[in-house]
């Protein structure tokens, strides 16, 4: 079934995915597997195990668009096939996992035309990793260094000794499996059909008691090899032409990079409330209301800047000047993260959260970034950070985080309607260090009290923004 076809009569059909330019057979199986068990091809009649299919069918996705991704990496050296383009900024797999042919003819014509915002340096994840091949934007695992001294190479040795322990622990596996072999060998033996029933009744349950632990070893034994797979240690560069050696140097900045925005897209999907998930694009990540748009990047660059035209501080530096961080749309779902320089947002919204509400979070995230990313932070008199944590002592860092983040989306809904539901001194704290424009503040100040009293303190001071 054909969803989509475009100029260049992309078709976005049934085993679109081997399309793509992936020779895995393996791989390749285990994607239609997952399709399989996500049609629920595999649900047995009268047994409940729909659940548990779709379970595995994430799961098996996840692995594998990984791996997929993974080695068109390492064929394409960043010039990607408009399919690939298509896989890797949006998780498109096969339209069996979805049936909204209006989101997919969507997603297919951000491939077609994209157009530069003088506003908001975006990027999906093609566009993101052809430039950190270039060495044009940092990598990310340098821009997450918060609040820490450690240097690329002691990651990449822990990186090392983490493989080394996961080997060990991968060769006791090798052991236990041969024990429990030995075990089930012998009780397949002994089992004989004209033996007495209850005799083979307990033959059975010790039979499928061994099975369970073979089962067991197996899938442990699985997950510590993919884990092994996705270490990426570096490797030091040998001979070779300096054009090889330059396709060697892209690739490592994009593997790497890549492994890393690996994590981030798990973290933002747990911080988002979806521990089961997967990137690659299904029913369930797309909005069942219409009217909630899918973040494309011009989506999420007209919500900043609407966003921004009330906090209208938050990219501005320490000199006065507007210095907005990149962003990167995502495949898949979840909730945003920040770092200094840069914004991550996931395709899909949070099932649970409203999709406006969840980018004001993504703002409260940089917000809380900003102003905690120093090591002594809580030690800056009269920073924001320092600030709010003084008004809550006794919460850890991560609840404090939480609290902020709910205050920031109150600030910038409710407060700003001129509804008061924050504390007093929150209030206080935000009309000073996350401070609305002029004319907001002016309106604010007919509405109640606490906001006059707030604005004539501005205009006292001579404070006009």
């Amino acid at each position: 079934m054909t969803h989509h076809e475009n100029r260049d009569e992309m078709r976005v059909d049934e085993h679109f995915y081997r399309k793509l330019g992936v020779d895995d057979d393996k791989v390749l199986a285990n994607v239609e597997n997952a399709i399989e068990l996500y049609q629920g091809k595999h649900d047995r009649a009268g047994r409940t195990d729909a659940a548990v299919n779709f379970e595995k069918s994430l799961s098996i996705l996840s692995v594998s668009f990984v791996r997929m991704c993974q080695e068109i990496l390492r064929a394409t050296d960043g010039a990607f096939s408009p399919e690939q383009r298509l896989f890797l900024n949006f998780g498109v797999v096969d339209p069996r996992l979805f049936q909204s042919s209006s989101v997919i003819g969507e997603l297919v014509s951000e491939i077609d035309s994209r157009q530069m915002s003088e506003r908001y340096e975006s990027y999906y994840l093609d566009e993101w990793l052809e430039r950190i091949a270039r060495g044009v934007i940092a990598p990310t695992s340098e821009a997450a260094k918060v609040k820490s001294k450690t240097k690329s190479q002691e990651a990449e040795d822990a990186k090392r000794e983490k493989k080394r322990k996961l080997e060990i622990e991968l060769e006791a596996l090798s052991g236990e499996e041969l024990d429990a072999f030995v075990i089930f060998k012998d009780l397949y033996g002994n089992y004989y059909p004209d033996a007495d029933q209850s005799g083979k009744l307990k033959e059975l349950s010790d039979i499928k008691k061994t099975v369970l632990n073979l089962e067991r070893i197996i899938k442990e034994q699985n997950a510590k090899m993919s884990e092994i797979e996705s270490l990426a240690v570096k490797e030091t560069a040998g001979g070779g032409t300096i054009a090889e050696n330059r396709r060697s140097t892209r690739f490592a900045r994009m593997r790497e990079e890549f492994e890393i925005l690996v994590t981030v897209m798990r973290s933002c999907a747990a911080r988002g409330g979806l521990i089961k998930n997967t990137p690659a694009l299904i029913d369930k990540w797309i909005p069942m209301d219409s009217r909630v748009s899918v973040n494309t990047i011009a989506h999420v660059e007209n919500k900043f800047s609407e966003f921004e035209s009330l906090d209208h501080t938050i990219f501005t530096d320490a000199k006065g000047a507007r210095k907005a961080p990149k962003v990167l749309i995502l495949p898949g779902v979840g909730a945003g993260m920040a770092w200094k320089d840069r914004i991550m947002v996931s395709l899909f919204p949070p099932p649970a959260t409203q999709p406006d509400i969840s980018l004001i979070k993504t703002f409260a995230g940089f917000r809380w970034h900003i102003a905690t990313s120093s090591f002594n932070w809580k030690n800056l008199p009269g920073e924001l950070g320092s600030m709010y944590q003084l008004i809550y002592p006794d919460l850890t860092y991560n609840n404090l985080e939480k609290s902020f983040t709910d205050d920031y989306v109150n600030w910038m809904t409710k407060e700003a309607q001129g509804f008061q539901v924050l504390s007093a001194q929150t209030r206080i704290l935000f009309w000073k260090k996350i401070p609305f424009p002029a004319e907001y503040k002016r309106k604010l100040s007919k509405r109640a009290a606490s906001y006059a009293k707030l604005y004539a303190e501005d205009l006292a001071r001579g404070i006009h923004s």
